[in-house]
C-alpha cells in the first residue's frame, strides 16, 4: 500500500497554497470567539489536516516579548516551549521573532538548539516544524509549532 505525500501545513506535496487549509485558517482568525478558543482551533486545525501523528502548541509572544502556551493538543508540546521560554531561544520563539518558517527534520542531526533538542528527544519527539502565524493578533507574534516522526517533514 502506497504511503501518502506527507508535505507542510498550508501546502500540497509539490509546494503550492492549500487553499482548504488558508481558507479555514481565515475563518478562524476573522471569527467572533474569544482569542484562546481560536489559538486552541488553530492548533486543532494543524493537527487534523497533517497527515501524521503530530502533537502541536501556539506560543503567544506580547509585545513585552514574554512567550506564553496559549494553546497545545498535548503535554509534550507544553514541555518543549517552556524549555525554550526558560533559555529565552528555540526554533519556535526564533520562528516568531524572525517570521519565518523552521524546520527541524532530525533533532538528532540538530545543532542550532543543544538544550531543545536533547529536551525533545528525552521524550521522543524526533522532529518539528515551526510556523509563524503573522498577523494573527495585532501587536502579538505567535507560532504553531507541530512535532512529527524524523524525516516526514516534506515543503
Amino acid at each position: 500500500m502506497p504511503t501518502p505525500n506527507r508535505h507542510a501545513p498550508g501546502t500540497s506535496s509539490n509546494g503550492s497554497s492549500n487553499p482548504a487549509f488558508a481558507d479555514e485558517l481565515r475563518l478562524i482568525i476573522e471569527g467572533e470567539q474569544p482569542l484562546d478558543t481560536m489559538l486552541e482551533q488553530v492548533g486543532e486545525l494543524a493537527k487534523r489536516l497533517i497527515p501524521a501523528s503530530i502533537e502541536a502548541s501556539v506560543t503567544l509572544i506580547r509585545e513585552d516579548d514574554n512567550p506564553t502556551t496559549v494553546a497545545f493538543t498535548a503535554q509534550v508540546a507544553v514541555d518543549l516551549d517552556e524549555t525554550q521560554y526558560e533559555r529565552g531561544y528555540g526554533p519556535c520563539i526564533d520562528a516568531a521573532q524572525a517570521h519565518h518558517v523552521i524546520s527541524i527534520r532530525d533533532m538528532k542531526t540538530e545543532h542550532r538548539w543543544p538544550s531543545f533538542t536533547a529536551a525533545a528527544l528525552e521524550r521522543g519527539v524526533l522532529s518539528s516544524l515551526s510556523i509563524p502565524l503573522a498577523g494573527a493578533v495585532a501587536g502579538d507574534r505567535s507560532t504553531e509549532h507541530v512535532r512529527r516522526p524524523a524525516g516526514r517533514i516534506r515543503r
